[in-house]
Formats: structure tokens, C-alpha cells, sequence
């Protein structure tokens, strides 16, 4: 599978490190699990929207920084926003999942947020999961990312990961 990566310091973490990633890849089949919580994210409530119409997607935007939480309908027309500019981008017929971690009550800096996507969609590379996991985190001790290969029944698969949680 050809995973391309872009990344981008929009500006939205105030260290001033990498707070974009978008993750291209052909259509494909998707798991999502997401919070059952009542106050959930617009992220979470755009992603649950999108999982109810389809179940192959081509890519996803993350925003390190800022949660887009406790944002009300603005922070979910803003990860629609994000969404769309990534499909429009890279040009998808599929759709688009959202991410985003950080600071909870904040609406996102929209101007700086989509000055990000539009540099991460212009700057594609080959899937590096350390840049991409470093692009993720925000509090984060450590990039947290795995890979492994294997066989089952004559047939190779790859698993690729990166997470925002440790292991307790």
C-alpha cells in the first residue's frame, strides 16, 4: 500500500513544532472507534456523521495544538472545513476523517489550520511514522508509533500505527 504523509508547523502549537499531518492512501476499508462520551468533539462528531455514509476513505487531517472541543457548531463547520479542503486538495472521491488534540475550549485559528492542510497536501512524501507521530502529539513524552509485517495463509499484510496514548 502507497502511504504518502504531509506535514506542516501551522503555527497552532506554541512550541512552534509540527501540528499538521495528512495521511493519503488508495480507497480503503476502515475500523474507527470513537467516544461514547455525550460532550464528544466536533472531530468525533464530524468522523461519526462520515462513518454512517461510508465505509472506504483515502485519507484523514490531524491538528495537534488544539482538541476542537467544547466548540459547538462552529468547531464542527471547522472540521468539515478541514475535510473538504483536504479532499478538494488531493483531489478524493472519498471522504475525509478528522483528528484533532490539544487545548479543549478553543476554537481552531482556522487561517493558520488551513495554511497547514494546503502545505501538507502540496508536500506529500513517503510515510515516515516517527514525523508523523511527532506531528500528533502534544504533551506527549515520546513519539508512540509501531510497524510489523507477517504472513497468514500465504497472504503479506502490513500494520502500521500511531497513537497519542501510553500504555498504563
Amino acid at each position: 500500500m502507497n502511504i504518502k504523509m504531509g506535514i506542516a508547523k501551522a503555527g497552532i502549537k506554541p512550541s512552534g513544532d509540527y501540528d499538521i499531518l495528512v495521511l493519503k492512501f488508495p480507497p480503503s476499508v476502515y475500523s474507527l472507534v470513537l467516544t461514547q462520551n455525550s460532550l464528544a468533539a466536533a472531530p468525533v462528531i464530524y468522523d461519526r456523521m462520515i462513518s454512517q455514509t461510508t465505509d472506504r476513505i483515502s485519507a484523514i487531517v490531524v491538528n495537534s495544538g488544539n482538541a476542537n472541543a467544547a466548540t459547538g457548531e462552529e468547531g464542527l463547520k471547522n472540521a468539515e472545513k478541514m475535510a473538504q479542503m483536504v479532499e478538494e486538495l488531493l483531489e478524493l472521491d472519498e471522504p475525509v476523517l478528522v483528528f484533532s488534540t490539544g487545548v479543549i475550549g478553543v476554537q481552531l485559528p482556522m487561517e493558520k489550520v488551513e495554511k497547514g492542510i494546503n502545505e501538507a497536501c502540496n508536500n506529500l512524501t513517503d510515510l515516515d511514522l516517527k514525523t508523523a507521530s511527532r506531528a500528533i502529539s502534544t504533551t506527549d513524552s515520546f513519539e508512540k508509533y509501531y510497524q510489523t509485517e507477517g504472513e497468514i495463509d500465504g497472504k503479506s499484510f502490513r500494520v502500521w500505527g500511531d497513537s497519542k496514548r501510553e500504555q498504563e
